[in-house]
């Protein structure tokens, strides 16, 4: 980005009394530009613009501009979450309207934000550019079309949801959890989450058993499934409660959700991302998107010093959230280990985004 700056010098002219001196510093018209090199880094959503995608955006954009006010910051939208009912053809659209807008960018670094976003961009992309995967739900090689010969130049951070954590916290709560169940829309970072919670339960030491991990985007089926987990299971997980569409294919606000799992739910009820703890869940070991956003623009500052994306390679979040609604602790007759007291942040109701129960 090219700011000019024009700096005028203009005629002066000073009048004595009893005779003209004519003193004229005169530089008409002299102008020069300084040109400020400021370096794009451009950022791609797999989701619509809300809650999760402003916060990606807002946490990448303050760490660069703490780092630098040498960085501009774009953010384009693929919104994988309309775009999978479209036909391939309107989905290649979008895709080739952003890499269009890419290159007259010409960024300097490029984050891909989720697996979706990963799917739809990486080969795309002219593999010159500095490319940050961000958010991705499981090792990149796992991920659908992602040539292996480009691995070695990507970086990144992967989603390393704590799944064992959380299920040692609430075996510690109470001994009579024996059975659980899983729910979440149906994305693909729902489905790579959901297998690893699939892959948990061949562990034989695990002592709460999965019966059934379900995924839809369709809110009856959301209340079906959850009447059921609710009358035989012990404990849920809700995963990801984003984009469920109600019978008009609207989509379900969260605090809708929230007010209607609150009252027809009356088992603990643990996640995985910020907002659950938000909606009245027991508790959360979370992924939150600032800190996405945050980790990211810092692999970016790394490769401003000098470090190469290949030599970061892929690493891990680290920008945990450990919170625990203790109004429903004591709704369930829990008790929290003593060994999280230190840890975790605990939460009320009148912390969530219902208020009060």
């Amino acid at each position: 980005m090219i700011i000019p700056i024009r700096i005028m010098y203009m005629r002066i002219l000073l009048v004595n009394s009893g005779y003209f001196l004519k003193v004229l510093f005169v530089i008409v018209n002299l102008a020069f530009s300084i040109e400020l090199f400021a370096k794009s880094v451009v950022l791609i959503q797999s989701y619509p613009d809300g809650v999760w995608t402003k916060g990606i955006v807002n946490g990448a954009t303050e760490t660069l501009q703490k780092f630098s006010s040498n960085f501009n910051i774009i953010n384009y939208v693929y919104d994988s979450e309309i775009l999978r009912h479209k036909d391939f053809k309107e989905q290649e659209k979008v895709v080739t309207e952003i890499l269009n807008k890419i290159k007259q960018v010409n960024p300097s670094y490029i984050i891909l934000n989720d697996d979706e976003a990963v799917e739809k961009f990486i080969n795309k992309l002219d593999p010159k550019l500095n490319i940050i995967i961000n958010g991705i739900n499981d090792v990149p090689e796992n991920i659908p079309g992602v040539k292996k010969e480009k691995l070695n130049s990507l970086c990144g951070i992967i989603e390393d949801f704590p799944i064992e954590q959380s299920i040692r916290m609430i075996t510690l709560m109470s001994s009579k959890i024996k059975q659980m169940s899983v729910i979440s829309s149906n994305n693909i970072s729902s489905q790579i989450v959901a297998r690893k919670f699939e892959k948990l339960q061949k562990d034989k030491t695990q002592k709460i058993k999965l019966r059934k991990i379900y995924l839809s985007d369709s809110w009856e089926e959301w209340k079906i499934a959850l009447m059921k987990i609710n009358k035989v299971d012990d404990l849920t997980w809700i995963l990801v409660p984003y984009e469920i569409k109600n019978k008009k294919n609207i989509n379900m606000s969260l605090i809708d959700i929230a007010k209607w799992v609150r009252k027809n739910v009356r088992i603990p009820i643990l996640g995985i991302l910020s907002i659950n703890t938000k909606m009245g869940f027991l508790s959360a070991i979370s992924i939150d998107p600032y800190g996405l956003g945050r980790q990211a623009a810092e692999v970016v500052i790394r490769m401003e010093q000098s470090e190469t994306c290949s030599k970061i390679g892929f690493e891990k979040y680290k920008y945990l959230n450990f919170e625990i609604n203790k109004d429903e602790v004591r709704r369930l007759g829990l008790k929290v280990p003593s060994e999280f007291m230190g840890i975790a942040r605990f939460i009320e109701d009148k912390d969530l985004i219902l208020g009060e129960r």
